[in-house]
């Protein structure tokens, strides 16, 4: 195994608090460890043959965990299923911060931008929000595509292309944005998004 640390990331709030986080990546011989502490959320996930395999996502604000051992989800002690979301006025598309500036997406729910990648793909796992649409990096999706994998939630960009994880392994941001969410909405979603650059 090769452990490389992709580095120590410093960003500072306007109080003077220190918001470090740090970048982990194994190289197994078939995959790729990814794990990434951002405050007090952490997570980890991991890639065999560019498949997520596995992946934990921990929100200790939140008291929640979400795991998967590649063949069940969870969110604390409840088993996740397949997520089945109604399209309605109620209806939640999460975003990260900054994506409203790439795109102009029409829905007749709501759009909430929030500022991890990561958490959106629970929020999508739990059934909470219809879908999400961010362009991030790998270490922001490993444990949610995992997660999202056993739950069969395909792992798209908003192009209908699936997402190439063995082409993050070197490159780590995605070339367009993903639009992850259940089979069933995916059109009606995509119909939805235009690219503004």
């Amino acid at each position: 195994y090769r452990t490389v640390p992709y580095g120590t990331v410093r960003y500072m709030r306007r109080d003077g608090a220190d918001q470090s986080h740090e970048r982990i990546y194994t190289h197994p011989p078939r995959g790729l460890i990814v794990s990434t502490k951002i405050l007090r959320n952490a997570f980890v996930g991991a890639f065999v043959d560019g498949i997520p395999a596995i992946g934990v996502f921990a929100l200790p604000a939140l008291n929640d965990v979400y795991y998967t051992d590649g063949k069940t989800a969870h969110c604390n002690s409840h088993q996740l299923t397949p997520p089945a979301p109604i399209i309605d006025a109620n209806a939640l598309i999460l975003m990260s911060e900054g994506m409203s500036s790439s795109i102009d997406f029409k829905f007749e729910g709501k759009n909430i931008q929030l500022g991890s990648a990561s958490a959106n793909l629970c929020y999508v796992a739990k059934g909470s929000a219809v879908g999400a649409i961010d362009k991030a990096n790998i270490w922001d999706y490993a444990a949610g595509a995992a997660i999202l994998r056993v739950l069969d939630v395909p792992f798209k960009y908003a192009s209908g292309k699936d997402v190439d994880f063995t082409a993050l392994y070197t490159d780590h941001a995605v070339p367009e944005p993903t639009l992850i969410c259940p089979a069933q909405h995916f059109e009606t979603l995509q119909k939805g998004l235009t690219m503004l650059r």
